[in-house]
């Protein structure tokens, strides 16, 4: 994937707003000019794919006031104070009542378009013992699809886990390797590491 130089330590913070922050700094061009350039950080995130035991994918169904609807991964913006890992832990108890025993890396990707990082787990060990503590601002919907229907879902246009689709697109639907992507969802004794 196409990776940035990270964001120079001269660069003023010229706007942030919840997960986004824009800093600016003087570039040099080729012609030896300068000029202003801004860079849209982010903040990372971390999404987890739960796989049942009869082989369906667990997504979530969104809306938002100002988005409307999507389908999407559970997981969120990791804050400062949060490891990926226990950021999973919480989005998946809040947005869903999961709770996960057990984790596997998926992937570690750029973000697309912004300087940040994406991390994606797998889980096949999950139980869902708690009350769901959504935001008044969200309506979150647990679907179970199969993989036929997963596959629809992450090239669709209200689709939101880019970076998990970009994974997918690169090794499935460009290499045309169904059986790769079958096996990473659910060969539960695979090793599942960067693809």
């Amino acid at each position: 994937m196409f990776n940035q130089n990270p964001i120079p330590e001269n660069a003023k913070k010229a706007y942030q707003w919840h997960s986004i922050n824009i800093r600016e700094r003087e570039q040099q061009l080729f012609d030896w000019s300068y000029a202003p350039f801004q860079t849209i950080q982010r903040k990372e995130f971390a999404q987890i794919l739960p796989v049942t035991q009869d082989n369906k994918l667990i997504i979530v169904h969104e809306e938002q006031p100002r988005i409307g609807e999507f389908y999407g991964l559970i997981g969120w913006s990791i804050e400062l104070w949060d490891t990926p890992e226990q950021t999973i832990n919480k989005e998946a108890r809040e947005e869903t009542g999961m709770q996960i025993h057990t984790l596997k890396d998926l992937y570690t990707s750029p973000i697309w378009g912004s300087i940040g990082t994406a991390y994606g787990y797998i889980t096949h060990d999950f139980s869902f013992p708690y009350e769901t503590a959504q935001e008044p601002w969200e309506k979150i919907t647990m679907i179970q699809v199969d993989f036929e229907q997963f596959l629809t879902m992450i090239v669709s246009d209200k689709r939101r886990s880019t970076e998990f689709t970009y994974r997918v697109m690169k090794n499935y639907l460009i290499n045309n390797n169904k059986e790769w992507l079958y096996k990473l969802l659910f060969n539960k004794d695979q090793l599942l590491g960067q693809q």
